[in-house]
């Protein structure tokens, strides 16, 4: 126990307080079981408000809350173990105080702002920006006293009853009804003269029963704060209802009025209205479809067990065959639709049946003393009681949807699409009342007294006709709660009206633009518009509540800026820059195509030498080919006779050689000047006949070369390893100069790749050439050695791989070329040999055969020193 100044703690006293008034509640109702309390005035068909629990785990805080206030703009304000707790009707948000302590108490400034107050600190909320709220903090309490729960204080502390019921607060909405926040008992409602009117607590579903601190917003909805969470009322008692907690169990399928009672059917039994809750009916525990009010003042009620007859004094069970349907008849005689007949109930006569048609559910009279029947099947009947005829009928008197008359003659009917009522010439004004219910699946109705009772499947709603033809219905104000843009052109924006309904759903409707069409409306309250374009924008929202009523703000400006790299001078730049970059693309262009036109003018000029050359080449190809055909007969008409002079020429040599030896055989014989002018002759004619051979010799050599130069080359080109091809060069000339080789003793070298080297030659005419240039080579170096001596000859050839070629090097060290002739060694019948030992056409020869091949050859020699012969295949 603690002490304070030698008294108890005070909130110790309450806790006790607490404590013997749940027990006292308990002993109560174990003495009293089954009876329901009945209020003592004020209306006797009071239903419970609506209302919503809020627990600790959806507004993430302490569930203990201290103190309560709105502050007349959709915001609730809770004091909260944790800190301030916000709800502006869309997200919760908690405030801690800078020494994380709880707030204990709160109440509104006269500048409109919320000040509320901790153990040791007051806080003052300035403004909302956002998501976030900015708080001012000040040390110490203002009042300098230290506040409890429920808004006693420690000092001066006062408790405030209401029959015996400890009252922590008492909150008046109206001049006829105050709401009393209890510590025991939830909310209790109480009229002008003190009257209960209704009471919610935990046997309610109220989540707690001990009620710190009530707060009215003014739109009809009251706050509470508790010890285990938050709580919301609809305190405008237009909507009441009852549910399972009330007593009411199973799904409601008949109302009833029996007297001043109301009584209810449901698949569990009848139940009767007593005080704020609902008695079942002793004996009646099965489903009830329908129930009326016969002549004899007692109520019946077709069950799955029979029909029951009820009244003050007892229940009678009537009949015992499943009963679906029942309606009343003027002569005071009840027609029961069975499970297997139509049948005729009378209460003095009892039941029989009337005809075989099985599962009439619903029934309808009309003015003219006919009776509508629909089967389960949707079959419609006509049935006239007075004759006892029953007939079917395509007529559709009846709806196969929900349909209730009442004692005005107004047809109820569901709509189309099977929720909602409503009937012909409704007023405009009660259509408002009715738009909640358009959700409605209603399974029951009872208009009566200016009520209106309406049963769901778990659900019975109360419509009180007279308020709502008193009542001005308040229309809801709706508030943007935040509005927030980020570089990224997210939008996040929410939304919530200030009134929250009892009664159905608030839906949202946006749009960014002016002209844009509205979106959907839907329930949600937050939205978030990603990656929005650059530009200007106008964002408008608008709500729809549970009654139909439209509000909308907005538009609201705002842009998401274009980036430095995007707005007009930007732009301009870009341009500018594209403009100059074509300019020096155009100017490049223009080089380029100077360049491509100097070069097409050159490869033109090139072309046309090429085509110049290659048309002199024609022309001297043809008169060479002309010549050559023209020299090639005059060779073949000159052979045989250079022949026929050779011959002669060397047959007369061996006349003169026999003729002189038979001169000396006669020389004794002779006179001495006959012998010697005989022998003169003789040598004058062997000398003359040697020139005559030596020069036919050499005639018939040139004329030979000649016809090697005309002879056609156009051989087939094939893939040839030229390394192979100068080694059997080389392997030719060692046998056809081994003499000289070994006797000057030549150094025969071959340079080559490890690889064969392959290339689209003519073997034969390639290797000819090869072949002459190494003639050519021991001439020079045999030369050489015989001019000097004492000197060490070299014949070498080289290969060499290049990019897209091949070069083929010849070399000796003999007696070189001089330089003066360099350029004359190609031409034809050009030779520096004598002319009985060459006739000048081998370079000729080889040069045309590179070409041939696609190559060409050249010559790099020092007098003397060396020489080098470089055929290049391309």
């Amino acid at each position: 126990m603690v002490a304070l100044r030698g008294r108890l703690h005070p909130l110790y006293v309450v806790q006790m307080r607490k404590s013997l008034l749940h027990i006292g509640l308990l002993l109560i109702a174990w003495a009293l079981p089954g009876k329901a309390a009945v209020r003592e005035g004020g209306d006797p068909y009071m239903g419970v408000p609506f209302f919503r629990n809020y627990s600790a785990s959806l507004y993430d805080a302490h569930n203990r809350n201290f103190d309560v206030i709105c502050d007349g703009e959709g915001r609730t304000y809770f004091a909260n173990f944790e800190g301030l707790l916000v709800y502006d009707n869309v997200k919760w948000r908690i405030v801690h105080t800078p020494d994380i302590s709880r707030v204990v108490s709160l109440e509104l400034g006269e500048d409109g702002n919320v000040v509320f107050e901790s153990i040791t600190q007051t806080g003052r909320v300035l403004s909302f920006e956002g998501d976030s709220i900015r708080v001012n903090f000040t040390e110490g309490n203002t009042r300098g006293e230290k506040v409890l729960s429920g808004g006693e204080r420690i000092q001066g502390t006062t408790v405030d009853r209401w029959k015996e019921i400890e009252v922590y607060q008492r909150l008046a909405i109206s001049p006829d009804r105050t709401l009393l926040a209890t510590a025991t008992d939830g909310v209790i409602a109480i009229d002008a003269r003190g009257r209960e009117v209704w009471r919610l607590n935990v046997g309610n579903g109220l989540c707690s029963n001990s009620v710190s601190k009530l707060a009215y917003d003014g739109k009809e909805t009251v706050w509470g704060a508790t010890d285990n969470g938050v709580f919301s009322i609809s305190v405008s008692e237009i909507y009441t209802h009852f549910t399972e907690k009330e007593g009411l169990r199973g799904q409601i399928s008949c109302i009833a009025m029996y007297g001043p009672s109301l009584m209810v059917g449901t698949f569990q039994g009848l139940f009767r209205l007593e005080g704020q809750r609902f008695v079942p009916v002793s004996r009646i525990n099965q489903a009830c479809w329908q129930m009326v009010r016969g002549a004899d003042g007692a109520l019946y009620v077709a069950t799955s067990d029979g029909l029951y007859q009820y009244t003050s004094k007892a229940v009678k069970q009537v009949t015992t065959q499943f009963s679906l349907s029942i309606v009343d008849l003027p002569d005071g005689s009840f027609l029961v639709g069975e499970l297997e007949h139509l049948s005729l109930f009378r209460p003095e006569e009892g039941i029989k049946v009337l005809a075989n048609i099985p599962n009439i559910t619903r029934f309808r009279k009309d003015r003219q003393g006919n009776v509508w029947a629909q089967s389960l099947s949707g079959d419609n009947y006509r049935i006239l009681p007075r004759e006892g005829k029953v007939e079917k009928t395509d007529d559709t008197h009846m709806s196969k949807l929900f349909e209730y008359e009442d004692g005005d003659g107004n047809i109820w009917r569901s709509f189309d699409y099977g929720t909602g009522v409503f009937y012909e010439g409704m007023p405009e004004d009660l259509k408002e009342w009715m738009e909640p219910f358009s959700d409605f699946t209603v399974q029951a109705m009872l208009v009566v007294d200016g009520l209106v009772w309406l049963g769901d499947n778990d659900e019975l709603v109360r419509l009180d006709l007279q308020k709502c033809r008193t009542t001005r219905r308040i229309v809801p104000q709706l508030y943007m709660r935040s509005f927030n843009t980020n570089r990224e052109g997210d939008l996040t924006v929410s939304f919530a009206n200030d009134k929250i309904d009892p009664m159905g759903k608030t839906l949202y409707s946006y749009r960014l633009h002016a002209d844009n069409a509205w979106s959907r409306w839907s329930e949600q309250q937050e939205f978030l518009f990603a990656n929005l374009g650059y530009g200007n924008y106008q964002f408008s929202v608008r709500s729809m509540d549970a009654y139909g009523e439209i509000c909308e703000i907005g538009p609201v400006d705002f842009k998401r800026p274009y980036p430095v790299f995007m707005r007009w001078y930007a732009v301009l730049l870009y341009v500018l820059l594209v403009v100059f970059l074509v300019y020096l693309l155009f100017r490049y262009r223009m080089r380029r195509m100077a360049e491509e036109q100097q070069r097409l003018e050159a490869i033109v000029d090139e072309r046309t030498a090429e085509l110049r050359q290659a048309q002199n080449k024609l022309l001297r190809q043809e008169r060479e080919a002309a010549i050559g055909k023209l020299t090639k007969g005059l060779i073949d008409r000159i052979l045989n006779p250079m022949n026929y002079i050779n011959n002669f020429a060397h047959l007369s040599l061996g006349l003169s050689k026999d003729l002189r030896d038979n001169i000396e055989d006669e020389k004794e014989n002779m006179a001495e000047d006959t012998y010697e002018d005989s022998v003169d002759v003789l040598d004058m004619l062997k000398t003359n006949l040697e020139k005559i051979e030596q020069h036919g010799i050499s005639t018939t050599r040139t004329l030979k070369a000649m016809e090697e130069m005309l002879k056609d080359r156009s051989q087939k080109f094939e893939s040839t390893d030229l390394c192979q091809l100068c080694q059997q060069c080389l392997d030719e000339f060692r046998n056809y100069f081994p003499d000289d080789i070994a006797r000057l003793g030549v150094q025969v070298e071959l340079d080559r790749p490890d690889t064969p080297v392959m290339w689209n030659v003519v073997p034969e005419l390639m290797g000819k050439s090869i072949s002459y240039m190494l003639s050519n080579s021991m001439y020079a170096v045999r030369k050489k050695a015989d001019k000097l001596g004492g000197y060490n000859p070299v014949v070498k050839v080289t290969i060499l791989q290049e990019a897209g070629s091949i070069l083929l090097k010849i070399y000796d060290n003999g007696i070189g070329i001089e330089e003066s002739i360099q350029d004359k060694i190609f031409d034809p019948f050009f030779t520096t040999k004598p002319t009985a030992e060459a006739p000048g056409v081998g370079l000729y020869l080889c040069q045309q055969i590179m070409h041939d091949c696609g190559g060409n050859i050249t010559v790099t020699s020092v007098k003397d020193e060396y020489t080098e012969f470089v055929i290049k295949l391309a």
